[in-house]
């Protein structure tokens, strides 16, 4: 719910693993979704940004992903 996404906002720091929806400037028509972590957290005119990149990419994304873009936060990892 609304409620718990704003908690969940407040705790977000780089080097989190986040699953957000890819900004859909990018994937129109298509809703896209992505697990990758937080390299970066900005403020420009917009308000707040997060940069993300995958474990695996050599570069980060090329979009901004915002608080709404932001769905759930990995809290552990199980090997």
């Amino acid at each position: 719910n609304e409620a718990d996404h704003k908690i969940l906002l407040n705790f977000i720091k780089v080097g989190d693993i986040a699953v957000y929806r890819i900004p859909p400037d990018y994937t129109l028509p298509y809703l896209f979704y992505a697990i990758h972590r937080i390299v970066e957290i900005g403020k420009d005119k917009e308000g707040r940004y997060f940069k993300l990149q995958g474990d695996n990419n050599a570069v980060k994304d090329p979009y901004k992903a915002r608080d709404e873009n932001i769905l759930w936060l990995s809290i552990g990892t199980i090997f």
